[in-house]
C-alpha cells in the first residue's frame, strides 16, 4: 500500500507514548536529552547505536569502551516513559548496555528509579524480524528536539512527539554500502528531525519491524527525505548477559534465546540461522527469506 509521507505531532495521551522512551545523560547536575527507545521486554529495551556513541563522544570526548555490557562513562544514562494517558511520566535508569558490532543498535537494561515503578505492568510490542515490502506502510516514532530545564530539585522534559507515517522505497537486506550503512536496513521517505533516532517503526499490523537510523532532507522542495530504518534481524546474533530465572548467572547468549524462550516476543525467528565456529563462537546468521547474510566477525 503507497501512502503519501506525514508528518504529525502525537499527543502524550497515544499509547505509543508507553513503550517509546525518551534518553538522556546526567553528569555534573546537568541533563543532556538525545535519542529514542523502545521497549522490548520487561526491563530491556533499544535504540540506535549511535545515539550511545554520540553522548560517549560529547561528554566523555572519546568513544565508548563496552566491556561485557558495561557502562565506561563519566555520567549516567536515563529514559523517561510517559503513563497514566500522558497525566505523569518515570524515570528509568541504564544499568547495562550492549553495543552490536554489526549493526546500529544497542540493548539498554533498565532499572526503576521509584519503588513504585517495581509494580510496573509492562506493556511490551512484539517484534517482527521479517523487513517489510517495498510499497508497505510503516509509522515511525520519536522524540524530536527535546529539552530538559531544572527547577530546585525537579526538572521538566519538554518534548515534540512525532509519527511519520510512509511506504518503503528499497530494502537492503545485506547492507546499503561497505561504509556508513554497512548493516541490513531499508529505505523510507520519511522526515527525522532531532532526537527521533532509536525511534520504533511499526508495520501495518501493529509489530515492530525497525528502528529510525538516519535522514538525508532534501535540498529543494522537488526533492522527497531519504531516510532508513535498521533491520531487527541482526540484532538476534548479538550476546548479552541477563539473570534469568531458571539460568546460570553470568552466562553470554544470543538473543535469539530469549525470543525462543518468549522473553522477547517476536514473529519470524524461525528463519533465522546463526553460524558458529568449531569453537562455538558466532560468525555469521542468516535470514532464510532469500538467504539474506550478515557478517558478525572478520
Amino acid at each position: 500500500m503507497q501512502c503519501n509521507p506525514a508528518f504529525n505531532v502525537t499527543e502524550l495521551d497515544s499509547p505509543i507514548t508507553e513503550y517509546a522512551l525518551g534518553i538522556m545523560a546526567h553528569k555534573d547536575g546537568d541533563y543532556y536529552p538525545s535519542g529514542t527507545a523502545i521497549i522490548i521486554s520487561k526491563f530491556m529495551a533499544i535504540t540506535a547505536k549511535h545515539v550511545i556513541l554520540d553522548f560517549y563522544y560529547r561528554l566523555d570526548k572519546k568513544s565508548m569502551d563496552n566491556p561485557a555490557g558495561n557502562l565506561a562513562g563519566t555520567f549516567n544514562l536515563q529514559v523517561f516513559q510517559i503513563l497514566n494517558n500522558g497525566k505523569t511520566g518515570r524515570v528509568w535508569n541504564v544499568t547495562k548496555l550492549w553495543l552490536c558490532n554489526f549493526t546500529d543498535i544497542a540493548v539498554l537494561m533498565l532499572i526503576p528509579v521509584s519503588k513504585e515503578a517495581l509494580d510496573y505492568r509492562w506493556s511490551i510490542p512484539i517484534l517482527d524480524l521479517i523487513p517489510p515490502e517495498i510499497g508497505e506502510r510503516v509509522f515511525c516514532f520519536g522524540y524530536r528536539k527535546p529539552k530538559i530545564t531544572k527547577n530546585g530539585n525537579t526538572i521538566e522534559w519538554i518534548v515534540d512527539p512525532i509519527t511519520s507515517t510512509v511506504s518503503v522505497k528499497c530494502l537492503h537486506h545485506e547492507k546499503r554500502d561497505s561504509c556508513r550503512l554497512s548493516f541490513p536496513c531499508f529505505q523510507i521517505d520519511a522526515r527525522f528531525d532531532g532526537a527521533m533516532s532509536g525511534g520504533p517503526v511499526f508495520n501495518d499490523s501493529g509489530k515492530l519491524c525497525g528502528i529510525i537510523c538516519s535522514n538525508l532532507p532534501p535540498t529543494s522542495d522537488e526533492e522527497e527525505h531519504v531516510s532508513y530504518v535498521t533491520s531487527l534481524w541482526p540484532l538476534m546474533a548479538l550476546e548479552i548477559d541477563i539473570n534469568r530465572k531458571g539460568h546460570p548467572k553470568g552466562i553470554h547468549y544470543p538473543i535469539l534465546e530469549l525470543v525462543q524462550d518468549n522473553f522477547v516476543r517476536a514473529v519470524g525467528w524461525e528463519k533465522i540461522k546463526l553460524i558458529k565456529d568449531k569453537d562455538g563462537h558466532i560468525t555469521n546468521m542468516v535470514l532464510r527469506q532469500k538467504v539474506w547474510k550478515v557478517r558478525l566477525t572478520e
